[in-house]
């Protein structure tokens, strides 16, 4: 069961009858919908330039504490609130600003209520559900990274975590089918942007509270305390946004959470069965689709959902749009340098993997549609899914591995070691043998000849283990990586990396008086989480 602090989903609905919402809930949206409309217009050129024409301007611009809500403890948090050396503003900006956020707040909250206290009405509704969609879109370009945040924490997600399974067509369409693509855009300027001004200052803003303080010195020191404030206000908005955003991909390839799921899949596939002519007691294709039912992405049933909701929301005529973008985004995020969106990411890379080896030769189709399993128990006789096509397949297998072979030397994905190598693992046991993508992405590895691959499948084609499977694929990537320093620590898993992906149980030694000292060891400042600059300034800590 799930823990008590998180609200269970409801699934099915309780019938619309008794929901007290109903006969009021159209005309509560179209008023929601409104709100958004004219808060979200409030920031378009257009009104931003009436704001500033009446003096209004820093009313569309964060207030000193909401500055000093995204900084860590130290010297640029306190210069935030301080004003940030900006001259005080008047009554009037203030109460603008805080009328503002409270109109598109309560808009945004009402909606992910209704979704929680009154299903019944809330998500059979395509009324309900093409209001919000509009209210969601309405100018969203003009929309700064804080807002687009709001829309994604307080709208999108919630009410896709708890849609039920018989609704989310309506609610992909609805939520994703112009936010994903956007999201796209949006993530990825501002990354260039952040990577471009960490450059120019000589610093990458990591979120080390010593790297922050140390180059807000700095730039104050030269006269641009504000400026600094900005960057590093943008950096972490940056990085909200984008962790935020791949919640929902994740969401997006196992709706159902992963909480008590696995997401590791086990045992190999027919392509590999018959590598070797064939092997006794190869799986039949319903023991396939019941092993694929059991992980948290179903075996990629729900991406293909969810493409074909959006598919059929566009009206078939942008293609694969949605889900080019959501692979895109997910492939950057994991060389992005952060950790938690790095591992949202991966969560969606292993359902769309999985997508495009349920849609491959010889994979059993039907089994993921009108038999068991498909829309968890919700009218099984639906018509499955389409399959994914050949030309997004090869961009899923080649997208996918480059991305995860670049983020085997991301630091910040040391914690994720495992999940990076098991989408190098999914890929070469389920798409290298029905894509070029793949094949020609190993290649391209500096050690890595047509032998070496051919043994590599040989190898697999004869491992029952998931663990020996993804140690083979990994002293693989090692001896192709030409011996390169970063890419082998990395995949040989140090005992010096800072975090892994198992929870680590800590060596205790006993401290004899013999071996106390008067100041503190690195080991000391390191385990009990004490201040390293001020570690020994102290007799007692």
């Amino acid at each position: 069961a799930a823990p008590a602090a998180i609200p269970p989903r409801v699934a099915p609905p309780p019938p619309l009858e008794e929901c007290p919402a109903a006969d009021h809930l159209e005309w509560v949206i179209c008023l929601v919908e409104a709100l958004c409309r004219a808060t979200h217009r409030a920031w378009s050129p257009a009104h931003a330039a009436e704001a500033s024409r009446l003096g209004l301007e820093r009313a569309l611009e964060m207030s000193p504490e909401e500055n000093a809500a995204h900084l860590v403890h130290g010297p640029a948090k306190q210069f935030a609130l301080l004003g940030g050396g900006l001259p005080p503003e008047s009554e009037t900006v203030s109460s603008a600003r805080s009328w503002l956020r409270g109109l598109r707040d309560s808009a945004y909250a009402t909606v992910a209520l209704l979704a929680v206290h009154a299903p019944g009405a809330f998500y059979p509704s395509d009324a309900v559900a093409a209001a919000v969609s509009r209210a969601a879109h309405f100018d969203i370009k003009s929309a700064r990274d804080r807002h687009a945040r709001a829309l994604v924490h307080t709208v999108a997600r919630p009410v896709l975590s708890r849609c039920p399974a018989s609704h989310r067509a309506r609610w992909h369409a609805a939520l994703t089918t112009g936010l994903v693509p956007h999201m796209h855009e949006r993530l990825s300027s501002a990354w260039a942007r952040s990577r471009r001004e960490a450059s120019a200052a000589e610093n990458v803003f990591g979120g080390v509270e010593d790297g922050e303080a140390a180059a807000f010195a700095a730039s104050l020191g030269a006269g641009g305390g504000a400026a600094a404030v900005a960057e590093l206000v943008s950096d972490r908005v940056t990085r909200d946004l984008t962790r935020d955003h791949c919640a929902l991909l994740e969401l997006l390839a196992a709706p159902g959470g992963t909480f008590g799921r696995k997401t590791k899949g086990s045992g190999l596939t027919g392509h590999l069965q018959n590598l070797q002519g064939g092997l006794t007691g190869a799986p039949t294709a319903a023991g396939e689709t019941a092993a694929a039912e059991r992980l948290a992405h179903g075996g990629g049933k729900h991406v293909l959902e969810w493409m074909a909701a959006t598919r059929a929301a566009e009206g078939g005529v942008s293609g694969d749009r949605c889900a080019r973008a959501a692979l895109a985004t997910a492939a950057a995020a994991v060389t992005w340098g952060d950790s938690e969106a790095a591992g949202k990411a991966l969560g969606f890379l292993r359902g769309i993997v999985a997508a495009a080896a349920a849609s491959g030769p010889g994979a059993a189709m039907s089994a993921l549609g009108g038999g068991a399993g498909f829309g968890d128990g919700v009218n099984k006789n639906q018509t499955p899914p389409p399959p994914m096509e050949s030309s997004l397949r090869e961009d899923v297998a080649g997208t996918a591995l480059s991305a995860c072979l670049a983020g085997l030397t991301v630091p910040t994905n040391s914690a994720h070691q495992a999940d990076v190598l098991g989408v190098i693992r999914d890929v070469v046991l389920r798409l290298l043998p029905t894509t070029r993508a793949a094949r020609d992405t190993l290649l391209s590895l500096p050690g890595m000849t047509p032998g070496e691959l051919d043994r590599l499948l040989s190898d697999l084609s004869a491992i029952r283990s998931e663990k020996k499977a993804a140690t083979r694929v990994k002293e693989t990537l090692v001896a192709a990586a030409g011996g390169g320093d970063a890419l082998r620590a990395f995949a040989e898993a140090r005992a010096s990396s800072s975090s892994t992906g198992a929870i680590q149980m800590p060596s205790v030694t006993t401290r004899t008086p013999a071996a106390a000292s008067n100041t503190w060891s690195e080991e000391d400042v390191n385990g009990i989480g004490l201040n390293p600059l001020t570690a020994n300034a102290r007799t007692t800590q």
